[in-house]
């Protein structure tokens, strides 16, 4: 038996199990006692991120924050021009609706796509321009709440650790 890096045995392949098992549970104690864990908590942050930005197209966000911004403006402008004072909070509370706006829509557009299928459906176009800006404000407005259904749905989808 030869020594290792851990100041101890490590198995070859002429050792029984048992010495490959200490091994590793003195290679994992090693690792433990070396752990940084704002390193990993980076790593993590890092991979969340990657996950939550990388999944969707990267047209599809863009176009769907620009119409969350675009709501946004219109929310912000009517509640300043209502109030002589500035309204923090519910402007605070518009930001984070705008930034979660994309996936509250995705959401949206998910549930409907699969209850509709790929189905055509010929309506009026004034009409259906209107249900869909019904749609719009109110993804925008119940983004907070809707949001987090479409970011788990993601991390379930494309970002889990793989069982490999």
């Amino acid at each position: 038996m030869t020594q290792g890096p851990l100041s101890g045995p490590y198995p070859t392949e002429t050792h029984h199990a048992f010495s490959f098992t200490a091994w590793h549970i003195r290679l994992h104690l090693a690792k433990v006692r070396h752990f940084n864990k704002s390193e990993y908590e980076r790593d993590l942050m890092d991979r969340l991120k990657a996950t939550i930005f990388g999944s969707m197209k990267s047209g599809y966000y863009f176009r769907q924050l620009v119409f969350g911004a675009i709501i946004g403006a219109i929310f912000i402008s009517g509640k300043v021009n209502a109030s002589p004072d500035l309204p923090v909070g519910e402007i605070s509370m518009a930001v984070i609706s705008t930034l979660l706006y994309p996936y509250a829509r995705f959401v949206y557009e998910s549930i409907v796509g699969f209850i509709m299928g790929n189905n055509l459906f010929v309506v009026p176009a004034l009409l259906m321009l209107l249900v869909k800006v019904i749609t719009m404000f109110m993804c925008w407005f119940l983004a907070i709440f809707i949001a987090p259904i479409g970011l788990g749905y993601i991390y379930w989808k494309v970002g889990r650790p793989s069982a490999n």
